[in-house]
């Protein structure tokens, strides 16, 4: 749900969503400074963004299209799909970061945790 995988914000809606109730952008480059300091942001012992996809297993990605980590969502998966691991991304229409929390007073709230629930069902070993 909502991954936050792009510590160079190189995606533009890092640029773009100007308005994320959520998450500013002041407030990520505060949380980059005190996880990274000055570390490589690039860097896949950080982050694994910059790494090999490789193997995973199937995945489900949740993002909001209001919401400054929307392309980290759709680069990842993406990147999981160009190596071949077996990747779902849902975009929800006019969600914030962490829009399930106020589930089940927000019908998308309960239909991401629901199908959340349902892939991890679908995909048990």
């Amino acid at each position: 749900m909502s991954p936050w995988l792009d510590f160079a914000s190189e995606g533009a809606s890092h640029q773009t969503v100007s308005d994320d109730p959520v998450l500013s952008s002041e407030m990520l480059d505060d949380f980059k400074m005190a996880y990274l300091g000055d570390s490589d942001r690039k860097s896949s012992n950080v982050t694994p963004f910059y790494a090999d996809f490789s193997g995973l297993p199937p995945t489900l990605v949740h993002v909001g299209s209001w919401e400054r980590l929307r392309d980290d969502a759709i680069t990842v998966t993406e990147r999981m799909n160009a190596v071949g691991v077996k990747v779902e991304l849902k975009i929800f229409d006019g969600m914030c970061h962490t829009w399930q929390l106020y589930a089940p007073m927000l019908e998308e709230g309960m239909a991401s945790i629901e199908e959340c629930a349902t892939f991890i069902k679908a995909h048990q070993a």
